[in-house]
């Protein structure tokens, strides 16, 4: 589906509104002509189409076909419209996606340089201190048990 090429028939179309005459079936738009139908009764219209066969009524009183060729006129564009707006919301989701994806990737980098940071540390002399600190501690411990009264 070409948006563009849709557009540019719908901007080439009649300007609207087109209407539809259920009596005679005809979808008419806005005035291009005189026609007398009878001596003495003139109407100012343009036929777009005639609509044969179309016997089922819509809620609205107008056929189905003939409602629906009459209100392609403003449906189309506004159709246009909001497939054109959700296509620009998309390509901000899109942006903000890619970005937060770029931002997650550089702190999975950073996380992973500080795993390998902290795992080059040698980190074995400051744990036998704290051990040696600790037996300490459980020795003075002990001998101040033993000099209680």
């Amino acid at each position: 589906m070409n948006l563009n090429e849709i557009e540019a028939r719908a901007n080439a179309a009649t300007p609207g509104p087109w209407t539809y005459d259920e009596g005679c079936g005809y979808v008419e738009v806005p005035p291009c002509g005189v026609i007398e139908f009878k001596p003495g009764w003139e109407r100012s219209v343009h036929f777009l189409a005639r609509v044969h066969n179309n016997h089922v009524e819509g809620e609205d009183g107008l056929g189905f076909d003939g409602a629906f060729i009459a209100h392609a006129r403003t449906d189309v564009p506004a159709l246009i419209a909001r497939v054109r707006e959700l296509e620009a919301e998309a390509a901000k989701w899109k942006d903000a996606f890619e970005h937060t994806r770029s931002a997650n990737t550089d702190l999975m980098l950073q996380l992973f340089d500080a795993q390998e940071a902290t795992r080059a540390v040698n980190i074995s002399p400051v744990l036998h201190e704290n051990a040696m600190l600790k037996s300490m501690v459980l020795s003075l411990e002990a001998e101040l048990l033993k000099r209680k009264p």
